[in-house]
């Protein structure tokens, strides 16, 4: 069965802001709206604490951004005071599939992301460049890097585009020209024409609409993980202490204990490699690590690493001085 879209009634005022959702029970038809009190005006609407259901994010009349909690029935707890501040976007801005917070925060003459820590609960991330705009912000890709970027009105009729690296952080603004209306709102991002990228709706002045298309092209190469190198090119090989599980540039006892945390714990510390936090260890961790020479990586390999420690026992495969292994940071030079 399809699942309908419900609709949200706002409306109240004199202090007195109040909420009803109608829920869609199919062939056109909604239920009565039950009504609920609100902290203040609703801004946006987000899954905030991952439960599947909608949240409200708004702003009260004391300059303070709050959450209300969706029960998953379409009833909602009394809202949470969040931060101070008004709210510029509501999207995941780190890259960890929660959605974040953006705040402008006049008090502290700061704009912020708040990210989003789970249980309901926020903490402060990084600070967002300051520059004249008129409203909130919309989250796309605006550069083609497959990051979220902000767009806001700036003045002269632009688009002002903050390029974010997809973990909280984002680059000060560059301007588009376009003929846009002055102060006007962007709002509801969306693909409108099928191509597969975020288009937005400009609200002018003179209850006047449209629709700026989004052109951004592909970008020619990728780095998703950061490292300057784009991911079509093999990344360069670094040098390392064979061995040297816990990268703090030598050998000794506590390597040998790190890779038995790692095999039968799942220590929450990544790879030193390319490995990350995937349980298993990429080829250039297992080169690494590989301590007794036999291609893989296991329980034998800090064994071998005791034996040599305690016993004379035979030093790593790759020896003890300084080799580079593609894959692996620099850690050491040889």
């Amino acid at each position: 069965m399809t699942r309908g879209f419900d609709l949200l009634v706002e409306g109240g005022g004199n202090n007195d802001d109040r909420a009803a959702v109608l829920i869609n029970r199919g062939g056109a038809r909604f239920s009565r709206g039950r009504t609920y009190p609100s902290p203040g005006e609703i801004v946006a609407t987000a899954d905030l604490d991952e439960d599947g259901a909608p949240d409200f994010v708004s702003e009260d009349r004391s300059g303070f951004v709050h959450a209300s909690w969706n029960d998953g029935r379409g009833g909602f707890q009394a809202g949470s005071r969040i931060a101070p501040g008004g709210l510029l976007a509501a999207a995941d801005l780190d890259g960890d599939r929660k959605v974040d917070l953006a705040i402008d925060d006049p008090s502290a003459l700061e704009r912020r992301v708040l990210r989003n820590a789970g249980g309901r609960a926020f903490e402060r991330g990084a600070v967002i460049p300051r520059f004249e705009n008129y409203g909130r912000f919309v989250v796309l890709d605006a550069d083609g890097d497959q990051d979220p970027d902000l767009v806001g009105f700036s003045g002269e009729s632009k688009l002002a585009v903050l390029p974010g690296n997809g973990r909280d952080a984002f680059a000060p603004p560059f301007l588009l020209d376009g003929g846009l209306p002055n102060q006007g709102r962007l709002r509801f991002p969306a693909d409108f024409n099928g191509d597969g990228q975020i288009d937005v709706v400009v609200l002018a002045p003179g209850c006047l609409l449209s629709i700026l298309f989004n052109r951004t092209l592909p970008a020619r190469s990728k780095d998703a993980d950061r490292d300057g190198i784009p991911d079509e090119c093999p990344a360069a090989a670094g040098g390392q202490i064979p061995a040297d599980a816990n990268q703090d540039g030598k050998l000794d006892l506590s390597d040998a204990v790190w890779v038995l945390n790692r095999l039968f714990h799942g220590a929450a510390s990544p790879w030193p490699c390319d490995g990350g936090l995937d349980p298993s260890p990429a080829p250039a961790d297992v080169r690494l690590l590989d301590s007794n020479g036999d291609g893989a990586l296991d329980v034998a390999d800090p064994i071998a690493l005791l034996r040599h420690f305690f016993f004379g026992g035979e030093p790593p495969a790759l020896g003890t001085r300084c080799v580079a292994i593609t894959g692996c940071p620099e850690r050491c030079i040889g």
